[in-house]
This record gives structure tokens, sequence and C-alpha cells, in this order.
């Protein structure tokens, strides 16, 4: 067990949170010069048909609407919106798409300014502030939530028992022979391959070049399951584990909540350990961010508008379903937002996909996106916005009379937002 006890995961150069960086790049959206064309009041009862479009999209029916040039730099071109209740100035919305994607205005001066949605210098050094202090958070959490697991890991039965019946999931799950031996054995796995993943790497080592002892934890890993080939051979498949056997330690989850997969593949079979959660071949369960989120409930903002209750429905669930996985049938992000827009006069501004199901034939986007953990129902507005967005991993901001919101990880490139689960094949390692 020394190989793992004095581990600390460490990545890149860390750059303290400037709050001030953000401020600075969302003020620079009030910096608009004086253009009486701005005082125009967008015609909502055509935007509302607009819904599951890029910025760009957007932007180019805004312009043909407004009499004015708008356009929005690459990438962001291709960022969602949403906008709902939208009867609002056009410098009003000016304000609003810049802070909902954290971008600033650029004016080309002429006879007719045009307006270009840009990342400026100061926007580009928040999003990278604010990557570094969530980054340097989570580490902070992996590892200590490291040190508990490796703990419980080693925990006798009784021990592990009374922590599971305390509420620890994990604890639970290593009461099955098969997830505590993998348990074992990840946490005993040589000195060098921590290292390596320290390093960022992901590194694999084969089972027949382990010990004895770590060899017949990862039998016991694979377990005992007879299967029959189609040749009519007969075999468990704990025997193809030494012989075949391959583990992987890699990093995985999101940028603001990494966990390490432990993964071993013998012949077609395998396993997949979720070293630092509970969750295996399902996400995170919007239940826990619910707790998180009631903890850390946001200050209710003093308009109107925040002294009503609302009431947000998923569609009726029928059967079983596991935490963290999604129901079938389970409404996207943008159903709520229309229910909400149905109960508040609030302009609702969001960077939102959404997909028709004619769009989504075979449902694969659908299946990708998160979903409401339960009903909420006659909560108080800014309540509610707070679990609705804790289920969807959203943030949300009242400014300027309208209501903003982006993806929680709105800081990373979007195709580095999604969740690394564990790899599905093992390269060759170390004999």
């Amino acid at each position: 067990m020394t190989s793992y006890q004095n581990l600390v995961i460490s990545g890149m150069a860390v750059f303290l949170f400037s709050a001030g960086a953000v401020a600075q790049s969302r003020q620079n959206a009030d910096d608009l010069p004086s253009d009486t064309r701005l005082l125009q009041r967008i015609d909502a009862s055509q935007q509302e048909m607009r819904q599951g479009e890029t910025l760009d999209e957007y932007l180019r029916w805004l312009s043909k609407n407004t009499k004015v040039d708008h356009q929005v730099n690459v990438p962001f071109d291709q960022d969602p919106i949403v906008v709902l209740n939208s009867s609002m100035s056009l410098g009003r919305l000016h304000r609003a798409l810049a802070s909902t994607y954290h971008l600033t205005w650029r004016t080309a001066n002429g006879i007719t300014p045009s307006y270009t949605l840009q990342m400026s210098r100061s926007d580009k050094q928040a999003r990278a502030n604010v990557r570094s202090g969530a980054a340097l958070r989570a580490r902070q959490i992996m590892n200590a939530r490291l040190d508990h697991v490796r703990q419980l890991a080693f925990l006798p039965k009784d021990r592990l028992q009374q922590a599971a019946s305390n509420g620890d999931k994990h604890a639970g799950s290593f009461l099955h022979p098969r997830t505590g031996a993998m348990a074992k054995l990840v946490f005993q796995l040589p000195a060098s391959m921590w290292q390596q993943l320290q390093q960022g790497k992901a590194p694999v080592i084969s089972v027949a070049s382990l010990s004895p002892d770590l060899q017949d934890l990862a039998k016991q890993a694979a377990g005992t399951t007879r299967v029959t080939t189609s040749n009519g051979e007969n075999y468990r498949t704990c025997d193809l584990v030494v012989p075949q056997g391959r583990i992987r330690l890699q990093m995985g989850g999101t940028l603001d909540r990494p966990t390490i997969w432990g993964s071993m593949r013998y012949g077609s079979h395998g396993n997949d350990f979720n070293v630092l959660y509970f969750e295996g071949g399902v996400r995170q369960p919007p239940e826990d961010r619910r707790k998180q989120a009631a903890a850390l409930r946001s200050k209710r903002p003093s308009a109107t508008a925040f002294q009503q209750k609302v009431t947000l429905r998923d569609v009726p669930r029928q059967g079983y379903y596991e935490p963290g996985e999604r129901p079938k049938g389970g409404r996207p992000l943008l159903e709520y937002l229309r229910q909400l827009a149905a109960q508040t006069d609030l302009p609702i501004v969001a960077d939102c996909d959404y997909k028709s199901k004619e769009q989504d034939r075979d449902s694969m986007w659908l299946r990708q996106q998160w979903w409401l953990a339960s009903d909420i129902v006659d909560r108080p507005l800014a309540e509610a916005l707070d679990l609705l967005c804790a289920d969807f991993e959203y943030e949300w901001q009242f400014q300027d009379g309208v209501l903003l919101l982006w993806q929680k990880r709105w800081y990373q490139e979007r195709s580095d937002r999604a969740y690394v689960y564990a790899p599905k094949r093992i390269p060759e390692g170390p004999k």
C-alpha cells in the first residue's frame, strides 16, 4: 500500500481566480457607443419561434429584423442559444448576450455601426483564471477523496457496513467481493503507475507482471462466471486474468469533478472501477448536486418576479432507474425554460442546446442530456433556479432585468466539457 500513500495529484500551473477579470469582461458589454438604434424593441412574437439554433443563426435573424448588423466570431458562432419572453430593447439584449457567453461587443464605426461579439483579452484572461481556480479546487477535493477511498478499501467488513449504513455509497459497493478486490488491487499497483498518472499519462501493466498476491486480487475482481465459447469451450473468466489481463489507470470525469478509472481487460471481458465515486457506467445522480445547491443557496434578487413561486414538472416516470441513469423520456433543459417562461414575465437568455424529435431520431443527443432529479413544486423562483441549474450543471444570474443561464464549465472549450468515461480498450503494457 505504500505505493499510493504519498501521492498528490497535480496538473497545470495554477493561477489565482480573478473575479475582477470576469467583472471587467462583463462590464465591457455596457460600454457600447451611443446608437439610437439600440433603443428599438425586439419583436418577441417572431423571436419566440426561434429555438434550437446557433448564435450565428440568431444574430443573422436579429440583423435582418433590426436593420443593425450583428456578427459573432468563430468558434462562438456555433454556440447554441435560446431567448424567451424577449420583449426588451436591443441594447439590453446586447448586454445579456455578452454576459451569457462571457464575450465583448466590438463596434465597427461607420455611417451605420456594426457589432461583433468576440473574445477580448480580458475575456480570455478571465476564462483562464476561472478555469485554473476550478482545477485547483477540484484537485484539492480529489486528493482528499483519494485518501478517504484508500482507507475505505482496506477496512474490515464490519467497518465497511457501518460506513455504508451512514450513507457512504462507495463503502457499500466495496462489500461486494469483486468490487472490494478491485479497490485493493488498484491501490497496491506499483508506485511508478501512480507517478505516471500524476504526470498526465495513462499507464498500463500486465497482470502477469504483478506479485502473486495482486494476481489473486485480480482473479477475485474478475469473478468465477463460467463462459461457453461458440466452439463449445467452457472456462471461468478468472482463468483469463493472469495470462491475458491488462490494467490501466486513467484520469476521467470532468475538470471540476475529476475521477480516476482503474480498468482491467482480459479476453473479451473486463472491469471498470471508478476509484473516487460510486458511479460506474452511469453519471453522477443530479440528486447529489441538489444537496450541494441546498447548502449554497443563491441570494434572492429584490425584483418583484422573485417574490413568486414556480413549478417545473417532468413527464411521469415508469419503471425503476438506477441512480445516475437517465429516465426514459426525461425532458431536456429547454422544456423547463419554457415552463419557467410561461410562469414569469422575465426575459430569458440561455446558452442552451436543443434538438427536436425529428432532428434527434435516434435519441443520441437526448441520452447525453441531464434530467430533472424530481419535480420542483411551488418553490420560490431563486430556489427553483438553484435546483434546476444543479440538475443540469448550469449557473444563473439576474442582470439588468434579464434572467441569464449558461453551462457550469463555460470556461472550457465545448469539446472538453463532456464527462470522460473509462477506456473501451487497453493497449499492451509492460510484461
